[in-house]
């Protein structure tokens, strides 16, 4: 069913087996049965998240309960579906599982990326963008350090070109984009 849908399957028979294979990598999605031989599939997504995996993992189950599917929603499960599974619906769930994990990855790599346009200022400029953040104009900002006007004109033209930034509200994002955690 997953092949007709172009995806590469690999199947494990327990969690452990998993566990000691190599992480698949790129995008991804784990189809978890909670009850698997050994190790259940919900100890085997906590292992996961343990060793920092955020591969999408939909769980399957034969007996679906409310606290078995809330655990593994808390876990990071990013669906919870009752076998036996509808093709459509289990198909859906997976697309949008990838398709979700996708655009975290971005989101991230575009948090990593204004992270490291922000490190590149010196001590000054860092000051001088937490004053402009603020709200305050050249000439108070100036006041405020002890420095003239224009020595701020020149630090603030300088912190905008390593930034990538052309305006401040063009900054102001990137420096929100900058402060996500995740």
């Amino acid at each position: 069913m997953f092949e007709a849908e172009g995806w590469r399957v690999r199947d494990f028979f327990s969690a452990e087996a998993f566990l000691a294979a190599p992480r698949p990598a790129g995008d991804v999605c784990l189809v978890i049965d909670v009850m698997l031989p050994g190790m259940n599939g919900l100890t085997l997504l906590e292992n996961l998240r343990a060793e920092g995996s955020v591969a999408p993992a939909i769980m399957l189950t034969g007996l679906g309960d409310a606290a078995t599917a809330v655990a593994a929603l808390k876990t990071g499960a990013a669906d919870f579906i009752e076998k036996p599974a509808d093709r459509t619906a289990l198909i859906a769930s997976i697309s949008e599982a990838i398709k979700g994990a996708k655009e975290l990855r971005t989101q991230a790599l575009l948090r990593d990326k204004a992270k490291a346009r922000f490190r590149v200022l010196t001590r000054r400029e860092s000051e001088i963008l937490a004053l402009m953040l603020d709200g305050m104009a050249n000439k108070n900002i100036a006041a405020d350090l002890g420095i003239s006007q224009r020595t701020v004109e020149g630090h603030r033209a300088r912190l905008m070109h390593k930034c990538g930034v052309k305006s401040l509200p063009a900054l102001m994002e990137l420096y929100l984009l900058a402060q996500q955690t995740s």
